[in-house]
Order: C-alpha cells, then structure tokens, then sequence
C-alpha cells in the first residue's frame, strides 16, 4: 500500500520512454492519436472496474498502471502542447481557467468520499482540474500568487518526505491499537508528527 504508486510512476518511467524512442520516427500526430486510443481505454477500463461489485477488481483498479495510465497520459499531452504551442498568452483565459482548476481539485476533495468509484469518471475531475493549473496557473494570476505563498511552497517542499512518512506512522499507530478506532486528535497528532520527521527527512537527507 505504501509502495505502490511509486511502483506504477516507476512503470510509466520506465515504458514511455522506450515508447517514444520507437515512434518518435512516425511523427507527434501519430503519437497523439495513438495515445489518446490508450487513454480512452485505460479511463473506459478504470471506469468499468471500479464499477463493479467484485473486491479484487476494484482493488486492481485503484493500484494498477492499466488503469491509472489515462492520469498520466494528461501530463504528458499537456507536455507536448506546452513543448509546441506555449503557455496560454491571454491574462484572462489564465485567470479563468486557473480559478476553475483550483475549483475542481476543491469540490473534489469536499465531495469525493469511500463510495465515489476511483478512478473512473469522476476522477476526470480533479485530474483536469491539475491540468488546468499547470496549463493556466502563470505569474501573472491569482492562484500563482497563492501558491507562491512562502507556508505552501513549505508544505510542498516537504510532501515527497511527509507521504513517504505517513503511511508507516498510520500502520504502525493501527497496529498498536488492535482493532481500537483511533481518535480524531490521535489522527491530527500523527499527521502533525508525519510533518516533523518530513522536515528531519528533507533537510538531511533530500537536500
């Protein structure tokens, strides 16, 4: 659990480049369609899994490149258009589509819950909410500004270390607890500490 979106990051790493060295010669509009095929069919697949009513389905859904490909296929269509075409040049277009990015990624951490089936359609929303930040989100907007604000470029700075090191401090909290539901302040107090030994992790080690 803990490992394994590395492990799918790891996959694409490792295949895409490998992909794009044997087409590359067959030209970018050919690379376009044929990828936007595979994201058609890694979202249908993500979609119809995590649809269904089968434990072990939707369990491989969530955790595997399959069915997670179509994610990243959105950065790397956004790279491809920010490689040949640019950033986007109108102030307003960026403003727009900055605010409405942000937007998006919001409503889906306040309306997503454990019965939203992910990924599937749904996840389209908070995946093409990033797009549009990283498309939109320019020196000259709002959401840039507060994104470059000094506490959340921190957090960010810090977020490889902290997701490396919450999960191992959830799991072992749960296995001290046995079956003992853990408190909401046991919880804020662990993510807290997940912080404290992201900032030990990141100054020592990462830089």
């Amino acid at each position: 659990l803990h490992t394994w979106s590395l492990a799918v990051e790891e996959q694409y790493y490792i295949v895409f480049p490998i992909f794009l060295a044997l087409t590359w010669r067959l030209g970018l509009k050919f690379i376009v369609i044929f990828l936007g095929i595979i994201f058609c069919l890694s979202l249908g697949l993500a979609h119809w899994a995590s649809s269904s009513n089968i434990p072990n389905i939707i369990s491989a859904s969530f955790l595997s490149l399959p069915t997670r490909g179509w994610e990243l296929l959105i950065g790397v269509f956004l790279a491809f258009y920010i490689k040949y075409y640019g950033y986007l040049t109108s102030k307003s277009l960026n403003q727009v589509f900055s605010i409405i990015g942000s937007v998006l990624i919001i409503y889906s951490i306040v309306a997503f819950d454990a019965s939203t089936p992910f990924p599937s359609l749904y996840t389209l929303i908070p995946t093409i909410g990033t797009g549009l930040l990283i498309l939109s989100a320019v020196p000259s907007t709002y959401i840039y500004k507060i994104l470059s604000f000094s506490p959340i470029v921190g957090v960010g700075l810090l977020s490889y270390s902290a997701y490396l090191w919450h999960q191992p401090i959830l799991a072992f909290a749960h296995y001290k607890s046995l079956f003992e539901e853990l408190s909401d302040i046991a919880l804020i107090l662990l993510c807290l500490s997940s912080l404290l030994f992201a900032y030990i992790s990141w100054r020592w080690v990462e830089k």
